[in-house]
């Protein structure tokens, strides 16, 4: 037994592994933990320098900044009129990025007229369909659109991705759900907190300016089921507060699709009517 020990502790130091004591006086090898730092090579190699860059949290977006850079003096607000247990609890003033989104922001827009082309309005729609704890609040659903959302447009149900200018580096931020690339529609999400992992994905479009409270409060107080919660919150009301200066409402049409742009065009001067 001494002997085979023996021959044992000699082959473990020649292959580099690490003698290790076992019942009955017999020693066995065990490989050093750790690598040859050849996994650094192939990272390297499948990615590049890209694979070393540390993440940064989005800055947050200069919304005074980027206003004054566009040349505009207010940009347009909604407002919806949160609806719980058949009374009016709050209501939300909901400001919008024309500059950068100008499409996102006219479906909005539109949807909170009630002069959407589709005939689709967020009057009667939830406002909080789904609560994921400590991320955001899912709402926009309507229930007579197929799949329960539509765009406000008439020619499609959904519209493209114009950018991911908005990052969600704050609570109170509104983006649009989807169900993949260029699949907006009337579904969004409002931040709880920062969300850094739908930067890329959800196309930011506006921010709650006043009465998130009422949201917070609701969404803490309000039992629910797999954050669903057991009594409706929805939209009682909706409606425009300050429509989009000329020369962005105008943008719109360039910089969305070609449904989208018809119908931007037609429905502007009737929510200014």
């Amino acid at each position: 037994a001494m002997l085979v020990g023996a021959a044992r502790s000699r082959t473990a130091a020649s292959s580099g592994g690490v003698v290790a004591p076992r019942r009955g006086g017999l020693v066995v090898a065990r490989r050093q933990r750790g690598s040859e730092h050849h996994g650094w090579y192939k990272k390297y190699k499948a990615e590049g320098p890209d694979g070393f860059v540390r993440y940064k949290p989005p800055r947050p977006y200069d919304w005074e900044a980027a206003a004054e850079a566009a040349g505009i003096a207010a940009r347009s607000r909604c407002f919806l009129d949160v609806g719980f247990q058949g009374a009016v609890v709050g209501r939300l003033e909901i400001e919008l990025a024309d500059e950068v989104v100008p499409v996102a922001c006219a479906n909005f827009r539109l949807l909170c007229s009630g002069a959407a082309p589709s005939g689709y309005t967020y009057k009667g729609s939830s406002l909080v369909r789904r609560n994921v704890r400590g991320f955001a609040v899912v709402g926009g659903d309507m229930p007579t659109a197929p799949g329960k959302t539509h765009s406000a447009f008439l020619e499609s149900r959904y519209f493209d991705d114009e950018g991911f200018f908005v990052p969600h580096s704050d609570k109170a931020i509104l983006s649009y759900l989807n169900s993949g690339v260029h699949t907006n529609a009337s579904q969004f999400s409002i931040t709880l907190k920062a969300c850094p992992h739908l930067d890329g994905r959800q196309v930011g479009f506006g921010r709650v300016v006043a009465g998130f409270d009422v949201v917070e409060h609701l969404v803490e107080s309000v039992y629910q089921q797999r954050g669903v919660p057991i009594k409706p919150i929805s939209i009682a009301d909706c409606g425009v507060l300050r429509d989009a200066p000329p020369e962005l409402a105008a943008a719109s049409s360039s910089l969305g699709s070609a449904a989208a742009a018809a119908s931007v065009a037609a429905s502007e001067g009737a929510i200014a009517a």
